[in-house]
């Protein structure tokens, strides 16, 4: 009695999630673990895979959703026993379907050579959303900026670790590590001039957009997320 009980709270809880409007745009945060050499992350440890840092209010199906994979799958790997019990600030890793994802995400290894100490902004334009703004339902994680270039660059020297097409909300989404704990991850719907485990210069290009476009920015200081415009120059 008692387990029908808990599975009828479960069935209905997760109908009114679905029938929820309040559904994040964007992935609200988004961290990597990088490798030590380019693997599929299929091929690789629960360690090894990319993870999503669960947010205040985030529900397991919504993340789920948002990154397209399947919920039973998140459960089995993260020996999650009850989907509805998820805390902030908990590490969620995210498998990663080949056959479902024909794009298998990847991911590089850290970079560890010279960088510098400041950053310089990603792209020349008006911050139109701020660090920890609210819309639609979701926090920013990181800035959102109205480009007045075409080129999308490197805000410092660091190694490609991470490129994808296959986050829902994102775009292109660019990920670099500076060898320093920081990551920028860039975001927008463009081009990419980068491959994947690529070195990068500050100021190289690493994206094309169109004039006028939106780009994402965020900036994780050992794997948690800052306000970028602390550090930007």
């Amino acid at each position: 009695m008692v387990m029908s009980f808990r599975c009828f709270f479960f069935l209905g809880l997760l109908l009114l999630i679905l029938n929820s409007g309040c559904a994040p745009k964007h992935v609200s945060t988004l961290s990597v673990y990088s490798a030590d050499s380019i693997h599929p992350i299929t091929h690789q440890s629960r360690q090894n895979l990319p993870y999503h840092i669960v947010s205040k209010g985030e529900t397991l199906w919504r993340i789920c959703k948002n990154y397209g994979v399947s919920m039973s799958d998140v459960v089995k790997l993260n020996n999650i026993s009850d989907p509805s019990d998820i805390e902030a600030g908990q590490r969620i890793y995210l498998p990663i379907n080949a056959s479902d994802n024909p794009s298998t995400l990847r991911v590089s290894g850290r970079y560890s050579g010279p960088t510098e100490k400041t950053f310089s902004w990603p792209i020349k334009g008006d911050v139109v959303l701020f660090y920890g703004q609210c819309r639609n339902g979701w926090v920013n994680k990181g800035i959102e900026i109205r480009g007045k270039d075409s080129n999308v660059v490197s805000p410092k020297t660091g190694k490609v670790v991470f490129i994808s097409n296959d986050l829902r909300g994102y775009g292109l989404t660019i990920m670099i590590d500076h060898g320093d704990g920081f990551i920028s991850v860039i975001a927008g719907m463009g081009e990419k001039n980068v491959k994947l485990g690529d070195i990068v210069k500050k100021g190289e290009v690493v994206m094309t957009v169109k004039p006028h476009s939106i780009i994402h920015y965020e900036l994780r200081k050992n794997a948690q997320s800052v306000n970028p415009l602390r550090y930007l120059k």
